[in-house]
Parts: structure tokens; C-alpha cells; sequence
């Protein structure tokens, strides 16, 4: 990773980071996106340079400047999420149109998890949308280049959505269908890259779903019967199959 990529993903990332706050807050409710951001204890404007991802949040210590009230920390990690998350995808050495299609999926991926942790749903509204953007902007890329990768896209989103379909039906809901929607954008992503990126983001996702999930039942935190959120467990598998593919793929070839 160059100075440039580090720089050019900060600052895009940061750029970004402004939605996924107001998508965790209002995507939930169905409020509208479009009015200015306001404090949730004093409805105060949120001036903005108080909306400077992260850095704002630690020099007002995590509180409102007109009200005092508390602002969750929860804000400041996604937005610095979101920041990490698009400095790893433009260090790649991708074209224009592939970069711009997994940076653009970067701020919804985030706020898809945090809401997933939150409410624990998936909202129609952002896994529909993100797998058409997907479908389009890729299908640009492939027309500039070469056609195979996505059709490889199409086939991986279509067959990782069955595959979710499935154990959904099989374990009678206990895999949501948000969660069986926002595989299409995951096999879309890691498909146009090549299938042991699927098998790669997909077996990152339930080692990390199982780890956690066990630790959780054996400090009591949950029991059999709790609902686990497996949407962050999706888009972590996804994100963290771009850099360390190589080594997870020699590791599992070996």
C-alpha cells in the first residue's frame, strides 16, 4: 500500500462515513434521509464540524455540544469501520469501476451490520438496492473489460442466495431471510473476483459466527435458543477475504 492509497482511502472513506450514521439512525424508523442532523436528546442542529467522522466524537468526548447528552460510541466505530474498510479496497489494485463498486457498498455493508446488531433485521431497503448497484456498476466494468467476471458474479450471487435460502427453510427462521437477501450482494462482490473468494468470505463468516456464538454461550450471554445477528458476520467475512485471500487460500491449499 502506497502513501497515495492510504491517503486517497482516508479521505474517501471519511467522505462516506457521514451516511452510515444517518443510515444506522433512520433506515430503521423509514425517516427520511434528507433533513440536517440532529442531536436524539435535544433536536438540536449538529453543526458540521461537529460531523467530522471520529475526530468529532473524541474532542466533544461523546457528548451533544448544546445538551450535553450522551452520543454512542457505537457512531464513532462504524464511521471508523467504514474508513478502514474503503483504505483496504482502494489499496487493491483493481480497475476504476471495481474499486468504485465494493467503495460504494463500503458505507451500506457498515450500517447493514450495525443495524443487524441493533434491530436484528436486514432492511429491504439497503440489501435490495446495494445488489442492483452492484448488478449495474459491475456489469460497466465487465462491458469495459471482459464479460466472463460477471456472469461468474451473477452465478455466485444467485447461488450463494440459494444456499441461504436453504438454511433458512432448514432451520425454520433461525437464518433470517435479510440474511438470505444480503448474500446476493456478497456472492455478487466476491464472485467477480472468483469463486474461492465466496468459499473464502463465506468460510470466514461461520468460523467467525461459531467463535463468537460459542463464547457467548459459554459466558452465559446467550443461550441455545438466542437470535445471533449473522449479517456482520457476512461483511466481515467479505471485507477481510480481500487482503488476506492469498494467504487464507495457500493455507487452505496447502
Amino acid at each position: 500500500m502506497t502513501w497515495q492509497d492510504l491517503l486517497i482511502g482516508i479521505l474517501a472513506g471519511s467522505l462516506l462515513s457521514w451516511f452510515v450514521t444517518t443510515l444506522v439512525e433512520r433506515i430503521p424508523d423509514a425517516e427520511s434521509l434528507r433533513p440536517r442532523p440532529r442531536c436524539r436528546s435535544c433536536a438540536a442542529p449538529i453543526a458540521w464540524h461537529d460531523q467530522i467522522p471520529v475526530v468529532s466524537w473524541l474532542l466533544l468526548r461523546g457528548r451533544c455540544r448544546a445538551c450535553d447528552g450522551s452520543i454512542g460510541a457505537r457512531y464513532a466505530i462504524a464511521e471508523a469501520l467504514c474508513i478502514a474498510s474503503t483504505v483496504v479496497i482502494v489499496a487493491q489494485p483493481w480497475s476504476f469501476l471495481l474499486t468504485l463498486t465494493w467503495t460504494l457498498f463500503v458505507p451500506v455493508g457498515v450500517a447493514l451490520a450495525f443495524i443487524d446488531l441493533r434491530h436484528k433485521r436486514l432492511p429491504n431497503v439497503l440489501t435490495l438496492r446495494a445488489a442492483a448497484m452492484i448488478v449495474v456498476l459491475l456489469a460497466a466494468d465487465a462491458f469495459a473489460n471482459d464479460w466472463s467476471p460477471w456472469v461468474r458474479s451473477i452465478e455466485a450471487g444467485a447461488g450463494l442466495f440459494v444456499v441461504y435460502l436453504l438454511m433458512n427453510l432448514l432451520s425454520r427462521g433461525a437464518m433470517g431471510m435479510g440474511d438470505v437477501k444480503l448474500a446476493l450482494s456478497v456472492g455478487l462482490l466476491a464472485g467477480y473476483l472468483g469463486w474461492f473468494h465466496v468459499i473464502v468470505a463465506t468460510l470466514i463468516a461461520f468460523l467467525a459466527g461459531g467463535v463468537v456464538s460459542g463464547v457467548l454461550l459459554a459466558t452465559r450471554r446467550a443461550g441455545r435458543r438466542s437470535t445471533i445477528p449473522f449479517g456482520p458476520f457476512m461483511l466481515l467475512g467479505l471485507i477481510v477475504s480481500v487482503p488476506w485471500f492469498t494467504a487464507i487460500r495457500d493455507l487452505l491449499l496447502v
